[in-house]
């Protein structure tokens, strides 16, 4: 069966199984002193705790996991039968606050402290993340109170929309340029444009995808139809279902057998001494 990436939440059970994970793939800026430290935020989509990552320079990244039903780590003499590996992939701060900024009543001001307490109040270093700052503006407006001299925000729609949708376009043009699909996707605007929308609802709310799909034009008919496109092309990965080192055995000793071994059939006789006993080891 073909592995899937997927979020890794958070359970009683998952504490120590990230702690004692073989394979971890990120950044350098992500490990000191070998470790790297983990916390627990809410999913921007699915509500539910997953793990994140918190660079020093205030980087956020997202912990994935890839997973394999039959997967093990061979590491120097030893056997892990965790076969999984993790993968932090850098996420934009702004996202995992969109959830909680766009359900506020229209024309409601808040300061920025109150705006994403419901992100910082389990990471107080996010406060002070300039790309979380920066990004508020993209999405509402901001306002300077009288008297007070304190800026508030409000949230504005139209402004998410266009800065999502600039997202999008940031996604076709990797897809494009690094040539990441089949195709009969890049080579079509409408499934293209459906695609790039669908990665980015991955981390968006029910409210916000939707506004996103009507500014793209996209209808539930073409999306089942881009559904239908990715999973003929992707497929599955199946096992294997014939012992070749067996047959290529048995060949092999029958030519030997008959005295007619070429000299291409001498040199893969050799290779191949003991890797019919390996196959059947990893049969057991």
């Amino acid at each position: 069966m073909a592995g899937r990436l997927e979020t890794y939440p958070y359970s009683s059970d998952t504490a120590f199984a990230v702690s004692s994970s073989v394979a971890i793939l990120a950044h350098d800026s992500c490990v000191k002193n070998g470790s790297i430290n983990l916390i627990r935020l809410q999913h921007p989509k699915f509500k539910k705790f997953v793990y994140f990552h918190i660079s020093e320079d205030g980087g956020v990244f997202e912990v994935l996991r890839f997973h394999e039903n039959c997967r093990s780590w061979f590491v120097d003499d030893y056997v892990y039968s965790n076969g999984d590996l993790l993968i932090l992939s850098r996420v934009h701060p702004l996202y995992l606050v969109l959830p909680s900024i766009c359900e506020m009543p229209q024309n409601y001001r808040q300061p920025f402290a109150q705006m994403v307490e419901c992100l910082t109040e389990r990471c107080s270093i996010l406060e002070k993340n300039e790309l979380l700052r920066s990004g508020i503006d993209k999405v509402c407006d901001s306002f300077v109170l009288p008297g007070d001299n304190m800026r508030v925000y409000s949230f504005n729609e139209v402004k998410c929309v266009d800065w999502l949708a600039e997202n999008v376009e940031i996604l076709k043009a990797r897809f494009i340029d690094k040539k990441m699909l089949h195709h009969s996707i890049l080579t079509n605007e409408k499934s293209l444009n459906c695609y790039a929308v669908d990665v980015l609802s991955e981390y968006l709310c029910e409210k916000l995808s939707n506004l996103l799909r009507q500014r793209y034009k996209i209808t539930s008919e073409e999306k089942g139809k881009l559904h239908k496109v990715v999973k003929h092309v992707g497929g599955e990965i199946s096992d294997p279902t014939e012992n070749y080192c067996q047959s290529s055995t048995k060949k092999l000793k029958s030519s030997e057998q008959s005295g007619n071994l070429t000299t291409s059939q001498k040199k893969l006789a050799k290779a191949s001494k003991g890797t019919a006993s390996i196959f059947n080891f990893f049969k057991k």
